[in-house]
This record gives C-alpha cells, sequence and structure tokens, in this order.
C-alpha cells in the first residue's frame, strides 16, 4: 500500500513539473552553448564583451577565455581548488574559496594581488557584489552577509540561522539593482530575500514548492534592466521571472512554447541582453538573447 501511495504521489508531482508554467513561458532565443565535459568544473563566467567571455573552471583552478564561442587562450591559477564565484568590478577579479575562507582579488592578468577575508573569524564566501565602493559577501554556512570597504574592513554585517526577516539559512547569491538593494538567494529557506543598501529588510520573494513563484533551492540570481528579477532554480532546472516587488512573471522558455530546461543551473550573468547560465552538472554554460525578452 505504502509503494502505491509513493508511485501516486512521484506521479503527481512528475505531472505538476511537468505543466509546471505552461501559461507563463517567456520565450529567449538559444545563441550558443559551450561545454566542458571532461575534467573540469565550471563555476561562473565574467563577460568581456558581446562576444567573448571569461569562464571560470575550478577543477585544475584557470580561467578560459571564449571568443564567438571557440577558446582562445587558458591561464592557469593560483588559487585552490572549488572556487564558487567569479565576479568582476572595475579592473580586478574576485574569486571566492568557501573552504579556504577567502575571496582572491586577481589583477587582469590574473595574478593574485591580495584578498578579503574575516579577521574576527569563520567566513564562507559564496559570492560577492558591488555597490557605492562597498563589497557585499554571502557568508553561506554562517548564515550571513558581511560588507566590506575597499580596503578589505568589514564595516557591516547582518543575519543568523534562522526563518525570520534578517535571518538566513545558507545565502548562496546577490544581485543588487540601480538603488543599492540586495536580493540574496538563500537555497534552504527556498526563498529571495530583499535588503537595503544598509542591510534593512525589505521583502522577501517565494517559499517553498513547485508552483509559479516558488522555488526547490534557488541558486543562481540577476537582475534585467533594472526591472525584472531572474531567479535559477537548482534543482527543478528551471529560471523564473519576477518584478522587484516580487511577483511572478514566468519562467523562461523557447520559441516552441518549452520551458527551458537545465540540470543543475547554478549562476547567471548578464551583459546588455545576454544571458549566460553555468548548469554545474552537466559541465556547460549556455548563452541567450534576451532581445524580444517581454
Amino acid at each position: 500500500m505504502k509503494k502505491i501511495l509513493l508511485l501516486v504521489l512521484f506521479f503527481l508531482f512528475a505531472n505538476n513539473v511537468d505543466n509546471l508554467y505552461a501559461l507563463n513561458l517567456i520565450p529567449v532565443k538559444k545563441v550558443e552553448e559551450v561545454n566542458l565535459k571532461k575534467h573540469s568544473l565550471p563555476t561562473d563566467v565574467v563577460f568581456r564583451d558581446s562576444n567573448s567571455f571569461y569562464l571560470l573552471d575550478a577543477y585544475k583552478p584557470a580561467v578560459l577565455l571564449y571568443e564567438n564561442f571557440q577558446l582562445r587562450r587558458k591561464v592557469k591559477l593560483a588559487v585552490p581548488d572549488e572556487g564558487m564565484c567569479f565576479e568582476r568590478h572595475e579592473n580586478k577579479y574576485f574569486i571566492c574559496v568557501p573552504a579556504e575562507g577567502k575571496i582572491y582579488i586577481l589583477n587582469e592578468d590574473f595574478r593574485i594581488t591580495g584578498s578579503i577575508k574575516n579577521s574576527k573569524g569563520a567566513f564562507n564566501p559564496t559570492d560577492i557584489a558591488f555597490y557605492d565602493n562597498k563589497f557585499y559577501v554571502a557568508d553561506n554556512d554562517n548564515h550571513r552577509i558581511m560588507v566590506f570597504n575597499e580596503k578589505g574592513s568589514l564595516i557591516n554585517k547582518k543575519g543568523e540561522y534562522g526563518f525570520d526577516y534578517l535571518m538566513f539559512r545558507y545565502p548562496f547569491d546577490i544581485a543588487i539593482d540601480s538603488r543599492g538593494d540586495l536580493f540574496v538567494s538563500e537555497v534552504i529557506n527556498t526563498r529571495i530575500q530583499q535588503l537595503t543598501y544598509d542591510l534593512k529588510y525589505v521583502n522577501y520573494i517565494g517559499g517553498w514548492g513547485v508552483s509559479s513563484g516558488h522555488f526547490y533551492r534557488p541558486k543562481g540570481v540577476v537582475i534585467y534592466r533594472d526591472k525584472y528579477l531572474l531567479v535559477a532554480d537548482g534543482y527543478m532546472g528551471l529560471i523564473q521571472v519576477f518584478d522587484k516587488k516580487g511577483n511572478f512573471t514566468g519562467v523562461l522558455g523557447n520559441s516552441k512554447g518549452e520551458k527551458l530546461k537545465f540540470v543543475s543551473p547554478v549562476r547567471m550573468k548578464i551583459y546588455k541582453d545576454q544571458l549566460a547560465v553555468t548548469d554545474f552538472l552537466d559541465k556547460s554554460v549556455q548563452i541567450f538573447s534576451l532581445e524580444d525578452f517581454k
């Protein structure tokens, strides 16, 4: 009897997922895909321009330069394995290495010039974002947001383990809009928490579920046109779209009326009207055009 019940529940879940957002598709055009199937760990990308980007491979740490989707250059890095984020700010690059409790700072030749760390205790950085000469860091295992100045000194922090406002359970990724509001993905709280630049609570988006506007394991977040929030669900393999007030707008799909489906999308980046999606388990990076995004 238990086996029959489990089969029924699985069928209902699978059927619900298959029909999820069927009436809320936002079609985008796939431009190209880069696959790294052998001995690699694609983690994150940084756009250089519309036709090229840098890809962080965290397996044997290296930055790969792709131009017109062809590998042009590979630079080995002197950072430890398992880099978790890859960002550019002004003329510097930043790589989060949670296992080391550091964010490495690199110059334009990808040589280490410094690091950011918490001199007062534990630090498990999984993302860094920038606003008004401040560095905002998701401190994942310590369930908080840390703020550093340009010299690397800690100037603010907020959060502890919990379910309430200004509490977190494994904050993973951060997107910041033009006025300095933070949108923080919380993997286990299955929501996006919105904060001001000085870490005051504004709103939260989502909650657990497999229906419109809910998440199973939210990971990557990006803001498009300073109007839309895109959220990648690392378990469901979908990318949902919200306005910045948290209203569900739709899910990304293709011109055939099908949902875009990934294995485990963990990071996203936007450059002008291009969206890069790093699929961790598929070992791939897919590029989409958002020009027809409505």
